[in-house]
């Protein structure tokens, strides 16, 4: 007997071919190496390099447009705070600057008030005044000033008598002022401990010392129509950042 599958000559009584495997006619018909007849088998499709891989479908990247809009809602949520904060930091810096502007004024004030206002400026201005027989300086140089007048005084200020007593002293003792001259020799600003003596001067003159911020003592040198020389000295004080000379 010879094998269908590869030709080989086998015995008639065998089964299999001992070379290829094949079932003779000899092989029972139910036996589990009967020869099983080849069926098309569909396999799953290989990748061909030749396929566009574009074509096939891609996963869907999410468009700004179709993105939740989230902004508007928190807009509306986040704008009344915004608005209360926007307003308290308003607030504070307007406050801020208010108070700055303050500082600068007060100490621009206090600056300029000390550079055009001193003792012996003061002084100075005053017998100038007297020399020339000008009473609007006096008045204005010393406690006769209608707003220190106010302050050292509980009682009105009377303008017209004001101006009277001034042109007596112009008339009387300065009569003959064009043959006097003066000279500012220094000042002195008191210590603390030296108003008692210069309140206990002027407290029954003035109503109230509580305004008065400073004290100074101006020593001058007079020289009269013989041309002696005489010391004097003269009191100024200190009121709202500015000095006024003593004068009653």
């Amino acid at each position: 007997m010879i094998c269908n599958q590869c030709g080989r000559e086998l015995e008639d009584t065998d089964k299999f071919c001992d070379h290829c495997g094949k079932p003779t006619e000899n092989a029972p018909k139910n036996d589990i190496f009967n020869e099983i007849k080849e069926e098309e088998v569909k396999l799953p499709p290989q990748l061909d390099n030749t396929i566009n891989i574009t074509d096939s479908p891609q996963p869907q990247q999410p468009q700004p447009d179709k993105l939740p809009k989230l902004y508007p809602q928190l807009k509306v949520l986040l704008t009344p705070y915004i608005k209360h904060y926007t307003k308290q930091i308003l607030r504070y810096k307007a406050i801020i600057i208010a108070l700055l502007a303050a500082i600068i004024i007060i100490t621009g004030t206090s600056i300029i008030s000390s550079i055009i206002s001193s003792p012996e400026k003061t002084v100075t201005k005053v017998y100038n005044a007297f020399i020339n027989g000008e009473a609007e300086d006096i008045i204005e140089f010393t406690t006769y000033n209608r707003q220190v007048y106010e302050e050292l005084n509980d009682d009105d200020y009377d303008e017209e008598a004001v101006d009277n007593y001034i042109d007596q002293i112009l008339d009387g003792v300065f009569g003959n002022n064009d043959k006097y001259t003066y000279e500012v020799d220094y000042a002195e600003i008191l210590e603390d401990d030296e108003y008692d003596e210069i309140f206990q001067r002027y407290e029954k003159r003035y109503d109230n010392i509580d305004c008065i911020e400073s004290i100074a003592k101006v020593y001058l040198i007079i020289t009269d129509e013989d041309g002696d020389e005489h010391d004097s000295e003269q009191y100024c004080l200190k009121i709202n950042g500015k000095w006024y000379m003593i004068f009653y």
